[in-house]
């Protein structure tokens, strides 16, 4: 067995096969699986027998809930299945979605947060991006706070398409909020799906703040990738990294993606070097 952050891959033998399509069943006490994480299970030839996820400390099914305002969202694949099951829980208040770049993270992440907004199950989409690409602090940017964070909210942008409202008018009627871990500190964020983007340029102690953000009725979901890290700082303190250690926690679930869903043309350019 491997713990692949999240899902698990056992490997049955023909006689626990043949077990659990009659009885339903497999003896998972030799196995170290916590709360919340997903089960893959195989053949020894890699044919994939059924994907579960821990309950209770039970296997069960995975739950996904369909999104009502985009149909057309759907899984791509095992992982992704995975990733919709844990957006879609809401007992988990503290989710990861990890992996690579081009492997949906954020439009996930995001696709489910409009859903619950949509039907007002929550207050605000509330986004929180590190601006490592133009430094710890927005002043390069003329303008005033939210004129500086829209220039480096593109990747949201991209992933608010399918909606009826612009990202800036979702901002001006407080659907939408945008802002950095270094103003965050003091905030009491209630009713609201946080996602924290770009996740791997956090240290330690910003996760942890921005953790401590998480109010009544809110969600807090860190999206990132370990191998995407801006800074040597954060090589050196990741808070990415260091979060894994609330596995086991009830409120506490991650998925790692590891297939990139982007385009063809995408895929010939982020393998070219």
């Amino acid at each position: 067995m491997s713990n692949n952050r999240g899902i698990n891959r056992i490997t049955l033998s023909d006689e626990q096969i043949a077990k659990f399509y009659t009885e339903k069943n497999i003896d998972i006490t030799q196995y170290d699986l916590r709360p919340n994480e997903y089960v893959l299970f195989s053949s020894a030839k890699n044919e994939v027998i059924s994907l579960n996820k821990m309950k209770n400390k039970n296997i069960v099914d995975l739950e996904i809930t369909k999104l009502q305002h985009d149909k057309s969202f759907k899984p791509l694949n095992l992982e992704q299945k995975c990733a919709f099951d844990l957006m879609s829980n809401n007992d988990i208040k503290i989710k990861i979605l990890a992996g690579i770049a081009g492997s949906g993270k954020t439009k996930i992440a995001i696709k489910y947060g409009l859903e619950k907004l949509l039907n007002e199950e929550i207050k605000t989409l509330f986004i929180v991006r590190q601006p490592s690409p133009v430094g710890e602090e927005v002043g390069y940017f003329k303008g005033d706070k939210i004129t500086k964070v829209l220039n480096w909210s593109n990747p949201i942008k991209d992933n608010l398409d399918d909606t009826q409202m612009t990202l800036e008018e979702m901002i001006d009627k407080e659907k939408v909020e945008i802002d950095i871990p270094a103003l965050m500190k003091g905030r009491d964020i209630k009713n609201a799906w946080i996602i924290v983007d770009e996740a791997e340029d956090l240290t330690e102690e910003q996760f942890k703040m921005l953790g401590e953000r998480v109010s009544k009725g809110s969600y807090i979901i860190f999206t990132g990738d370990i191998n995407q890290i801006a800074k040597n700082q954060y090589k050196k303190n990741n808070g990415l990294l260091r979060v894994y250690n609330l596995r086991g926690i009830e409120e506490f679930g991650c998925v790692e993606l590891l297939d990139d869903v982007r385009s063809k043309t995408s895929k010939i350019f982020a393998n070219l070097y």
